[in-house]
């Protein structure tokens, strides 16, 4: 409930309720010389409370590593850093920075509804499809990199085709002969920011097959119209398809283990809500006082033992209190369970991981292995039965001897 109010709230706030400081005493909120409105006050301090758990989640994980390189907590850092940007620029009364504020909170605004997919994993039916989302983005990322390297040669050459005759004049007398060549502005600004623009915007439309009709009947156009025609080619036949063939082996790899997929996401958001407040923001913020607190009556019962302690150890403590404080060392030393506890949870967690990342053993190796079990037990009951029949043959002997000395006596 708290992540689709706090949505509905970034989302009004960044739609009809996101002005700039007002420094010339005008109305934020219906309130006179307010600096900005009330709804963006609650928005900031929940966002502030949300930087604050990230932060101590941060600091109570044992490997820092892994937890920043885990793909949730990457965006989940991704979105702080665009809030940061957006909020230092956010009290500055310019028009660019105004500009800049606005768009890194809408980029971080972005982020925070992906964010929201991180709670369907807990489903057994979502939880598989999210993992493919991500495997087949992995894919579409190699698959990019392909398709710019084509994009950006055929864009370059064709545009370069196709804008001479705006950037070269040639000037021809009335009877055909060449007078003079000219060229637009007489060469000069004819770079900027918007040629790169063209250019992209002329390539990434093929790549989605929507050609438009080249003007000219020069050999320009011609040669443009001809690289066209093998960039759509190359783009939508081969490509795309490679593309789509990358996909289809990427979804049946996750469906494949999709049950032992889902049971791990499972067991990694358990363990994530197990340790956050019982508050969400920005009333989490009671939580963090109260443990405030908390750690340091702790911090001065851990004073006060060490100074009984140590009084106890000089002698100077009667019997009884004495025992008191050893029954209170032992109850100390019981809370260890707890960290036995936490290892275990690691330990699990690193099993899992390791498991889903090397995979099972096949099944040719598993049924291999327990052939082998099977072998390996037969030859120990072979063993046994022998040795049973030895010993039965040599008491047997032994009996016959017995008998044949009785009868040589009598």
């Amino acid at each position: 409930i708290f992540i689709i109010l706090f949505l509905g709230l970034f989302s009004f706030v960044l739609l009809v309720d996101y002005f700039p400081w007002n420094n010339y005493h005008k109305q934020r909120s219906g309130i006179q010389d307010l600096h900005i409105p009330i709804t963006e006050i609650i928005l900031h301090i929940c966002l502030w409370c949300l930087v604050i758990e990230e932060a101590r989640q941060f600091n109570t994980v044992e490997s820092k590593r892994e937890f920043i390189f885990e793909i949730w907590s990457m965006m989940d850092i991704f979105a702080i850093i665009l809030y940061f940007i957006g909020f230092s620029t956010r009290f500055f009364v310019n028009e660019s920075l105004f500009i800049v504020s606005k768009i890194f909170l809408c980029l971080g605004l972005i982020i925070w509804y992906v964010r929201t997919l991180h709670l369907f994993t807990a489903y057994e039916k979502f939880g598989p499809k999210l993992f493919m989302i991500f495997n087949t983005m992995r894919d579409l990322l190699f698959f990019i990199c392909f398709i710019m390297i084509f994009l950006y040669g055929f864009a370059v050459a064709s545009w370069s085709l196709i804008d001479t005759t705006n950037q070269v004049l040639w000037n021809y007398n009335n009877d055909g002969t060449l007078y003079n060549v000219s060229t637009a502005n007489g060469g000069n600004d004819l770079w900027t920011w918007q040629t790169i623009r063209d250019v992209t915007n002329y390539g990434i439309w093929k790549v989605f097959g929507q050609v438009d009709p080249i003007d000219g009947n020069n050999s320009l156009s011609d040669v443009a119209f001809v690289l066209a025609i093998l960039f759509v080619a190359i783009a939508n036949v081969l490509l795309l398809n490679v593309l789509v063939a990358l996909f289809n082996l990427t979804i049946q790899n996750v469906q494949d283990q999709s049950h032992e997929l889902w049971r791990y996401q499972r067991f990694l958001l358990v363990s994530e809500y197990r340790d956050k407040p019982l508050l969400p923001p920005p009333f989490n913020f009671l939580y963090y006082l109260f443990i405030f607190i908390g750690y340091l009556i702790r911090l001065l019962m851990t004073i006060y033992r060490k100074y009984r302690h140590s009084i106890s150890v000089t002698g100077d403590v009667p019997p009884i209190e004495r025992i008191a404080i050893e029954q209170n060392s032992i109850q100390e030393d019981e809370f260890k369970i707890t960290d036995a506890m936490q290892r275990e949870s690691a330990i699990a967690d690193d099993y899992w991981r390791y498991t889903l990342k090397y995979r099972k053993k096949d099944q040719i190796e598993i049924a291999l292995h327990d052939i082998e079990q099977k072998l390996h037990d037969v030859r120990q009951q072979l063993d046994v039965i022998i040795h049973n029949r030895s010993n039965n043959s040599h008491s047997y002997q032994l009996s016959n001897d017995v008998q044949d000395s009785l009868q040589l006596e009598d």
